[in-house]
């Protein structure tokens, strides 16, 4: 008994010796999560984000945690335009990159004003809720001046923190990827291979931009119809998978997201979702991957297969 706990303190140890204070692969993680929310308020108008529903009134919904935020409150005082203003203004300089200690917790407030406030969030926005308030507890021990100054291995108090956070957030992924494959399986449309085809063809959610007249014509054919269709179901629990497996499969759950999100914006336009969900999984691939280690082509140099083979051996 005594050995066993010998055993997990050690190899804990050397997991957090191995966690970096701070690294890039956050940075890109961070950068297209913001980018994803900041192209929602650029792009779309913001009495669109507060309509009526259930009966209620036009405005912002501030229950919970979205009582702190931007728009509850001051929505009642200034109206929609100043405080749409500061959450851009505050999103401009999470993307600078300075700062990421604090700007984390910048990240964390905006997404707070934003998600909760709205009438019809996006699932991107649910999920960005949870990313980003782990992300600003990963960030307390990132002393560095820019999220994309080299990757720091400097010791911080705060690094037991980090690393308990970066795992937190990378089962958290977990949970949402096998949830959205196995729920997906109670929808008869999605068991019998006809989802892809009825969704493209709603009138406020189809097929859009250049590849939308060759989606429209692939899912005509139903074989092609039903691959797209259990695809989307097979990638999300692979993402799963390869996420709960070592530190030298979880980048390929990376390109994966890539693949299935990439796919979303050819057919149906959903950047801001797809920009969420692939920084999302990016930072859940463990504390120790650096960004090096996500890129394929580096996976079979020499450099690239030795760091994969120390993250295994601290199983970070």
């Amino acid at each position: 008994m005594l050995n066993s706990i010998t055993s997990v303190l050690s190899y804990t140890d050397r997991a957090i010796s191995a966690t970096p204070a701070g690294s890039r692969k956050i940075a890109l993680a961070r950068t297209l999560i913001a980018s994803g929310q900041l192209s929602v308020l650029l792009f779309t108008d913001w009495h669109a984000l507060f309509v009526p529903t259930g009966g209620g009134s036009f405005g912002p919904s501030c229950n919970g945690v979205g009582r702190v935020g931007a728009y509850c409150m001051m929505y009642d005082s200034v109206g929609l335009v100043f405080p749409s203003v500061v959450m851009i203004v505050g999103l401009v300089i999470v993307l600078s990159g300075f700062f990421p200690r604090y700007t984390g917790i910048l990240h964390a407030w905006v997404t707070l004003s934003i998600s909760p406030a709205t009438s019809l969030p996006d699932g991107g926005e649910a999920v960005s809720q949870i990313v980003v308030v782990i992300l600003a507890v990963v960030l307390l021990s990132d002393g560095r001046l820019n999220h994309w100054h080299a990757t720091t291995s400097s010791g911080s108090p705060l690094l037991p923190v980090t690393w308990a956070a970066s795992h937190l957030l990378r089962f958290q992924l977990i949970w949402v990827y096998l949830n959205a494959a196995i729920s997906k399986t109670s929808v008869p449309e999605w068991k019998d291979g006809t989802a892809v085809y009825f969704i493209t063809l709603d009138p406020m959610f189809g097929t859009s931009g250049p590849f939308g007249p060759i989606f429209d014509w692939l899912v005509n054919i139903p074989v092609f119809s039903l691959l797209m269709t259990w695809g989307a179901i097979v990638i999300e629990v692979a993402i799963a998978l390869l996420l709960l497996g070592s530190a030298r499969w979880r980048p390929a759950a990376f390109w994966l997201a890539v693949l299935l999100h990439g796919m979303f914006i050819a057919m149906i336009g959903l950047w801001s979702f797809a920009f969420v969900m692939i920084g999302a999984v990016l930072a859940a691939t463990g504390p120790t991957l650096k960004l090096y280690d996500i890129a394929f082509w580096n996976w079979f140099d020499e450099r690239g297969s030795n760091s994969l083979s120390n993250m295994e051996a601290v199983r970070g």
